[in-house]
């Protein structure tokens, strides 16, 4: 999808080639994935994950038979502070919303107004609801979906394994 989206300061765009380096640290962050399980299937090597930048963020992905991926990098005065996306699924009129933002931006409102953003785009689209996979052990996400109006509509017992011990996921929507 090659469209830039606007907030009051957060842009929405497309990835580009020249974004893979950012990216590349953003996926690669401790801090971030002590807070989410993808750790575990992202390549770590800059030239295995150079073909996962191609496919996933470049290419939008595998979408599947009546999906497609909406993938965005996150941009700030020009600079690319994060990535996010809607995974869409027209027969279910629904999407799953993801976005990650490198540390230093954490705190300050940026993820509220991401999630802004995609919420119009998503109604824009045509899409009915939106989804959040939440790990139990990600307060400040839980708070993030929480703070604007998600609602919690189930929680996973023990489905993810961190640290030494079973946690929940936690599933937030919003109706649009």
């Amino acid at each position: 999808m090659s469209i830039g989206l606007k907030g009051g300061r957060i842009l929405l765009r497309p990835p580009r080639e020249e974004d893979f380096e950012v990216i590349y640290r953003l996926w690669n962050d401790p801090e971030i994935y002590y807070l989410t399980d993808d750790a575990y299937w992202v390549p770590k090597s800059k030239e295995k994950f150079r073909e996962f930048f191609k496919e996933f963020h470049l290419d939008g992905g595998r979408p599947g038979p009546g999906k497609q991926n909406a993938v965005f990098v996150i941009e700030l005065e020009g600079k690319v502070i994060g990535d996010c996306g809607i995974d869409i699924d027209w027969r279910k009129k629904r999407g799953d919303v993801w976005l990650e933002l490198l540390p230093e931006y954490w705190g300050r409102g940026y993820g509220k107004e991401i999630l802004k953003i995609l919420e119009d785009y998503a109604r824009s689209l045509g899409l009915e609801r939106l989804r959040a996979m939440v790990n139990g052990w990600n307060e400040r996400s839980k708070k993030l979906f929480e703070s604007v109006g998600w609602k919690l509509i189930t929680e996973i017992p023990e489905n993810g394994w961190f640290e030494g011990k079973w946690w929940p996921d936690y599933l937030f929507e919003k109706k649009l």
